[in-house]
């Protein structure tokens, strides 16, 4: 039996790509302080950052009690802005 689970974890592993750097802990914001220092390098202006949210102008999630986002998300919600005010 510990033969076939060795086999099938081993078939498991060929088909999943072995991830070897950690993109999600480098993109992803905890908190507002840190959401706050990278969109305006200071993590004083987090207040800032919860009115962004409040009015769904800054893509945002929360694990548990925490605001997170990633930098990705911001990027290209900017991006996104940028190019519709160029447009009009």
């Amino acid at each position: 039996m510990k033969h076939h689970i060795a086999e099938d974890a081993a078939v498991q592993a060929k088909k999943e790509p072995i991830v070897t750097d950690c993109t999600l802990s480098v993109d992803l914001l905890t908190g507002a302080d840190e959401i706050a220092a990278f969109m305006f390098g200071d993590p004083k202006r987090r207040r800032q950052v919860y009115h962004l949210c409040n009015n769904g102008e800054l893509p945002h999630f929360k694990l548990g009690a925490l605001l997170c986002s990633t930098r990705s998300a911001i990027k290209a919600s900017i991006a996104a802005k940028m190019a519709k005010a160029v447009a009009s």
